[in-house]
Parts: structure tokens; sequence; C-alpha cells
């Protein structure tokens, strides 16, 4: 058995009483529709680059951070979660079966990982104090809730809104900990922690970069055109920098539209061109339950006239709405092609 340690977020998520939602149903039935509500948190795990590490009969058991290492391991786990508990179970009205709800719990922590063989079964797993912490918060998780401990919040303070719940005393343990819940009800693009993170001293050293970009933007007001390149060594201030200016730009009443290319969403085709049309368009905070109806008018409200016949491709780029039978009939090929063309 090989094993290490490493810093990880653990995510163990369970279907709420799962035996009574399922006791009219007969055994292939049941096992369907589990079925599927595991496949949709496999998902989740899997678009931000988690590992699932066991299946629990109606949960699971995710670890981001190992076996390869994520330092946003955190925040990997949080929109993980999120994504579960907005996520439906397709078909579920057809059987005449409640879409599930879930409780989920996360811990972030040092654990013994590797891959565990017993009984000649064998699965990549972990161990510690952190993976008992996280099975307790799930159990203590609220139906439809995500509760997190406090080693994880102080990873995603900046960048997931949550609200505490105060401190609990957990079986086991000595000392109570203290607990947050992720807030749900709200949903807005994967670009914005960049925009919340808090700057905690002034910008000082970089006049001459700011001069050049000072430059940059005449050019712009009168006109015409800039892309700006900005590399260097990690840890220098890059995104300071770009934060700090774009800050000043909308201070000045300018647009700024935002979008990031993100390590965990390389399985999203064209995210960073999602985000920027989300946007671009204005598509701001809102109720999840209202999400897709207000957005996708939003979008239709913001569109120019003069590509409308880029629109469908939009919409089905950000998952407004369910394409229609023409969009569907092209090949990934020909859906590129008007895709594109719309940033002209």
């Amino acid at each position: 058995m090989l094993t290490e340690n490493k810093h990880v977020s653990v995510l163990f998520a369970d279907v709420c009483d799962s035996t009574a939602l399922l006791q009219h149903s007969d055994p292939e039935e049941a096992r369907n529709y589990l079925g599927k509500a595991l496949n949709q948190l496999a998902e989740a795990v899997e678009t931000y680059g988690g590992t699932v590490s066991q299946l629990l009969g109606d949960g699971l058991v995710a670890l981001f951070g190992a076996p390869l290492a994520q330092e946003d391991h955190a925040l990997r786990a949080c929109l993980a979660a999120l994504k579960m508990q907005r996520a439906t179970v397709p078909g579920h009205d057809v059987q005449g079966v409640a879409s599930p709800t879930l409780r989920i719990g996360i811990n972030s922590g040092e654990v013994l990982v590797g891959v565990v063989g017993q009984y000649d079964w064998s699965h990549y797993g972990a161990d510690g104090k952190t993976i008992h912490l996280a099975s307790r918060l799930e159990k203590m998780a609220p139906p439809g809730g995500i509760l997190v401990s406090a080693a994880t919040q102080r990873l995603v303070a900046q960048q997931i809104e949550t609200r505490s719940v105060g401190t609990r005393q957990i079986r086991g343990l000595d000392e109570p900990i203290e607990l947050h819940e992720v807030v749900v009800e709200t949903e807005s693009s994967a670009a914005a922690p960049l925009t919340r993170k808090q700057r905690w001293a002034p910008l000082v050293g970089r006049e001459d970069s700011l001069r050049i970009l000072a430059g940059d933007l005449e050019v712009v007001r009168k006109g015409g055109m800039r892309t700006i390149g900005l590399c260097g060594d990690a840890g220098i201030g890059k995104s300071r920098l770009v934060a700090d200016w774009t800050a000043a730009l909308a201070s000045e009443g300018m647009d700024v539209c935002v979008s990031q290319a993100r390590g965990y969403a390389s399985t999203r085709a064209y995210s960073a061109a999602a985000d920027l049309i989300a946007s671009l368009v204005g598509l701001v905070q809102m109720n999840v339950t209202d999400v897709r109806q207000s957005a996708r008018q939003a979008l239709i409200e913001g569109w120019p006239a003069e590509g409308a016949e880029h629109l469908a491709a939009a919409s089905d780029l950000l998952g407004l709405a369910a394409p229609d039978q023409a969009w569907l009939a092209l090949n990934p090929v020909q859906r590129r092609r008007p895709i594109r063309p719309g940033w002209r």
C-alpha cells in the first residue's frame, strides 16, 4: 500500500431519505433512479477535477487535491457541491418520484492518501481526522444545504459566499468546531471570484506599468483598439495590477467585463468565452429557481440586432435553454461556425 500525506478538501454527499423516497418503486426503478443521481454527483466532481474515492449506496466521497495536487482544492470542492445542489435527476418526474434532496459536508486539511487494498478489492482512498470531520458535517448539514468547516471557509472566503452558523460540538472531538454554510440560493458567473478578492495594501512601484496602460487607454478613447498582454514570474502581482487598474476604470464610469480561464474548466468547451458573453450582456446574480428564464430574457434583450443569427449559439453556450431541433442537427464543426463570427 503506497501512501503519502497531502492537503486536500474532502466532500461527502448523501441523498436525504432515499428509502422513503423510493418506498413505492420496484428494485429496478430504484436502482435506475439512484444510478442517475450518483451519475450527477460524480459528474459534478469530475467537472471540477476531483476524484470519486468511494460510492456509498446513495452518496459518495470525493477528494480534491489528490492524487493530483490542486492549490484551489477548497474552491473546487465548493463549486462541485453547488453544482450538485443545483442539478436535477433526468426523468425523475416521469417516474413520479420527487427530485432528490442532498446533504453535503466539506472539510479541508491534511490526510493520508493512497491506493488502499483489502479482500482483493482496492480503491484510491484517504484517512485521517479531516475525513471523519467531513463525514460528520454531511450528517449535520440541513437538507439541501452545504456545511463547511472553518478550515475550508478560510480558503474560499473571498470566492464563495457563506454564512456562519456558529460553533458546534462534534461527536468524537474535544473542542467545538466553527462551521459555515455555503449560500446556494444565488448564482453568478464563475469569473466573479476574481472581482471579489480584497486588496490588503496600496499598489506601489508600478508607475511605469500604469503609465503604459494609461497611454493605451487614451488610444481606445479616441476609437482605437488595444490588446494588452501581461507576463511575468508567478507571485509578482500581475493579477493585482489588472484588478486595481480595472477597478479604477470602473470608478471612472467605464464598463469592465471580466472573463477568466480556470484550470478546473478544462472539460467545458469555450468556458472563458461563455463567461465573457455573460459579462458583456450583464447577466448578474439572481435566484437559482429563476436563473435560466431571467438570464435568457436578459440575453435576448442585450443581444445586438445585427448578430441575431448568433443568438442560438450564445444561448446554447451559456446553457440557458434547450436547443431547438435545427441546432441539435448540427455537428460540432458546424456549431463552431456561428460561435466564432459572433465575436466580430
